[in-house]
C-alpha cells in the first residue's frame, strides 16, 4: 500500500492550530485542571445574581474567579429574541455518530450561523453555516437575498451577525481591562460562527 500524503494546511488553518496550541499551553486543558472550591451559601438558593450583593461577590471570588457579568440593553435583548424567532425555519434535527457504529438523532433542533463558508464538525457530522453577512464571491458581492434567503430570514441572519460583532467588541474590552495586565493574551478575540440549539416541547413529534 502507498503512503498517504499529508494535507498541507492553509495559512488560516495553521494560524488556528498555532493559537489553539498556545491557549492550551497557557491555560491548560480540562482533564488537567482542578475543580474550583465549592461554594456553600448557608441557605437554599437555586441561583445568585448581582442583586444578592456580598453573597454573590463571595461566590465569584470562591468558585468563579475571572467571571464577568454584564447587563444587556433591552433593545439588544429584543433584537436577539426576534432574530432567533426569524431563523425558525432553519432549525432541524441532525443524525450524529457518537460511537464508531451507533447513529443517533440530536435531542434538540439546531442551526449553524457564521462567516460565509465556515463549517463545524461534531460527532462525525460536518455542518455548513448560514452566512450572517453578505457574501463576496470572487470579488462579486452577493446579498443574502441573492442567495435565495427570504427577507425575514436574511434580516434575522444579518442581525445575528451584528450582535456577534458587538459581543466581539465587548470581549476584547474585557480582555484588555481584566486579563492583559496580568498575563499575556492573544488578541483580538473573534467569534467566526455560532451553533444555535432550540429545545422543542417534549410533546412535539420528532420526525427526521
Amino acid at each position: 500500500m502507498g503512503k498517504s500524503k499529508k494535507r498541507k494546511l492553509s495559512a488560516e488553518d495553521a494560524a488556528a492550530v498555532s493559537i489553539s496550541s498556545k491557549l492550551k499551553k497557557l491555560r491548560g486543558v480540562a482533564k488537567d485542571t482542578k475543580s474550583p472550591p465549592a461554594f456553600h451559601c448557608g441557605k437554599t438558593c437555586a441561583s445568585l445574581s448581582p442583586s444578592d450583593g456580598s453573597l454573590y461577590e463571595e461566590c465569584l471570588s470562591t468558585s468563579y474567579s475571572g467571571f464577568r457579568h454584564e447587563t444587556v440593553s433591552s433593545a439588544l435583548s429584543c433584537q436577539f429574541d426576534t432574530s432567533l424567532e426569524g431563523l425558525d425555519s432553519l432549525y432541524q434535527y441532525d443524525v450524529v455518530q457518537p460511537g464508531k457504529f451507533r447513529m443517533t438523532k440530536t435531542s434538540v433542533t439546531r442551526t449553524l450561523v457564521g462567516n460565509p463558508g465556515s463549517t463545524y464538525k461534531y460527532l462525525g457530522l460536518r455542518l455548513f453555516s448560514h452566512p450572517w453577512s453578505d457574501v463576496d464571491e470572487r470579488g462579486e458581492r452577493q446579498t443574502l437575498r441573492d442567495l435565495g434567503y427570504s427577507e425575514d430570514i436574511a434580516s434575522a441572519l444579518l442581525t445575528i451577525g451584528r450582535i456577534n460583532t458587538e459581543l466581539v467588541d465587548r470581549t476584547n474590552t474585557l480582555l484588555k481591562r481584566h486579563v492583559e495586565p496580568f498575563q499575556p493574551v492573544i488578541l483580538p478575540a473573534n467569534f467566526s460562527l455560532t451553533l444555535i440549539n432550540k429545545m422543542e416541547p417534549s410533546s412535539t413529534k420528532k420526525d427526521l
